[in-house]
């Protein structure tokens, strides 16, 4: 059954939205002002709230007249359906304010492309804008199987020559596509799922089509409307489902937080030199034993982690045991700045790896709360066994498992042996970088998801 992506206390959700997107409005560039007017309409032009709350939406954008709300309303004038736009419009006009809406709605289509994959065919359409020397590539996915639109991403503008590069990224040919051929291909895609009372297009599909109808036609509503499915938290990626997915996220997850921690504070910094190690401890531990979703945090989830999970698994040494309570409040800090965070705020969940940390420390150097292959590795590096030599590790177990069962179990802690965890051998290793292009690419549709699904 579909799913309203109306909320339950509307008037709250929008003073939210508003707080969210209004602060960054004021010298925002139009495909930005355009995302963030079209992620509002989706909810607001639904029947109920477009007759109800529609009014009050409008009203309140009006009544803070700056340049912030001049511009939402100027991109919802030009990408919204009636009545909306006319109520938008007439906010516009009487706050003095039409040049607010330069370069908003203006888009075209450049070109289009189609790749043909074996289950789904993607379209990727490519909007110019006047004066704008940067271009937008808009995704659409349909799928074989039932016609319907599975996904789409709105990504943010880049330089024309990226565009190619983007092209080649993808394994299959592409075929050129007139703004004709695109428009039929979403029409046929959109009626199908109107025709079944039990399909909704995804959040980020519904974002997307005001702004490429209006490109294609002139026209934000000559595109159908169906339902659509309320917003996904875009690190959402089921390590079962989506391995290659997951993966992919974590790593990128991990660049971006590396990346920060050394522009913050220097690559010589502890904090720094463990952020990437930790935060893809952190990561895999919440995608590998915990609930999977890599955006939410909990207080539970960090005393998890810290005082069950880490003492455990990982082999730390004293900076690493010094740096980790600090990297994962960092990592909740970076999260809610690119509004990634869900489950507590960050200052909340910072203070919580402060009240761990004395519990934590203690439990990270106790021998009784290490698991048993976090035991052998110790033992290993303290006879001088070369972690990653696989031929040392294999002649090293055949060597302990000769020992007498006393010894192994003052090892052990009378436990049976595993092999080495790997959260040793691969340490040097997590996070590392992706090829150029396809980290481009996911860096762009991660930051387009993350901007659709608010």
């Amino acid at each position: 059954m579909t799913v309203s992506t109306v909320p339950t206390d509307a008037a709250e959700w929008l003073d939210l939205q508003l707080e969210r997107l209004i602060p960054d409005l004021a010298d925002s560039p139009a495909p930005e002002v355009e995302r963030a007017a079209a992620t509002l309409l989706v909810p607001f032009e639904e029947p109920v709230l477009s007759s109800e709350l529609g009014p009050e939406f409008i009203a309140a954008l009006e009544r803070l007249q700056d340049p912030r709300s001049c511009r939402l309303l100027a991109a919802l004038s030009r990408l919204a359906r009636e009545p909306i736009a006319r109520q938008a419009s007439a906010a516009l006009e009487r706050l003095g304010a039409s040049a607010a809406a330069t370069g908003i709605g203006e888009a075209r289509v450049r070109e289009a492309h189609r790749f043909r994959g074996r289950s789904t065919d993607v379209t990727l359409v490519v909007l110019e804008r006047p004066r704008d020397p940067l271009v937008q590539l808009v995704a659409f996915a349909v799928t074989h199987k039932e016609g319907v639109l599975a996904e789409a991403v709105v990504m943010d503008p880049v330089e024309p020559e990226e565009v190619s590069e983007f092209l080649d990224d993808f394994e299959e040919p592409s075929e050129m596509l007139e703004p004709d051929a695109v428009l039929g291909t979403l029409r046929a895609a959109l009626e199908r799922v109107e025709r079944d009372a039990d399909l909704a297009i995804p959040f980020g599909a519904a974002v997307a089509l005001p702004i490429v109808s209006r490109a294609l036609t002139g026209d934000p509503a000559a595109l159908p409307r169906p339902p659509s499915s309320p917003p996904e938290h875009p690190l959402d990626v089921d390590p079962i489902e989506d391995e290659e997915g997951f993966h992919e996220t974590v790593d990128l997850l991990v660049e971006e937080f590396h990346d920060a921690l050394v522009e913050r504070l220097g690559d010589d910094h502890p904090v720094a030199r463990e952020g990437a190690f930790v935060c893809g401890s952190l990561l895999h531990w919440k995608g590998g034993y915990a609930d999977g979703r890599l955006g939410h945090w909990t207080e539970d989830d960090l005393a998890e982690y810290l005082l069950d999970y880490f003492p455990r698994k990982v082999s730390p040494d004293e900076e690493l045991i010094a740096a980790t309570p600090d990297v994962i409040a960092a990592f909740m800090y970076h999260l809610e700045a690119d509004d990634l965070l869900a489950g507590g705020p960050a200052a909340e969940l910072a203070a919580c790896c402060e009240r761990l940390r004395p519990e934590f420390e203690r439990r990270a150097r106790d021998r009784s709360y290490w698991g048993p292959g976090k035991a052998l590795c110790a033992q290993m590096e303290a006879e001088g066994v070369e972690l990653g030599n696989q031929d040392a590790l294999d002649a090293w177990l055949a060597e302990f498992n000769s020992r007498p069962l006393a010894e192994r179990d003052r090892v052990l802690g009378q436990m049976p042996v595993p092999a080495p965890d790997g959260e040793v051998r691969n340490r040097a290793s997590t996070g590392g970088p992706a090829h150029r292009t396809r980290r481009a690419k996911r860096k762009t549709a991660r930051a387009a998801r993350r901007r659709n699904r608010r």
